[in-house]
């Protein structure tokens, strides 16, 4: 009794620290892509009136996978999406 007490106990340890590792590394994502996002409204800032080629005017855009991200954090970023 006392035997299978102990491996419940292990496998409840394992299953929490399991659970909080999971949660640290998914904010730890999410603090990712809020950086992302403002290093992207600052490049937009930055890459106005860059030019990369006579077809892209601006030159600076940014994906609909970026916009997504940075609107799910109200971030926004004045820029072309393509």
């Amino acid at each position: 009794m006392r035997k299978a007490l102990e491996v419940i106990l292990k496998i409840i340890v394992i299953i929490i620290s399991i659970s909080a590792l999971l949660f640290m590394v998914d904010k730890a994502l999410e603090g990712q892509e809020q950086i992302d996002c403002y290093r992207l409204q600052k490049q937009s800032k930055d890459y106005k009136n860059f030019m990369y080629s006579p077809t892209n005017i601006g030159g600076f855009y940014i994906t609909k996978a970026d916009k997504e991200m940075c609107d799910m954090y109200n971030i926004k970023i004045d820029s072309v999406v393509r």
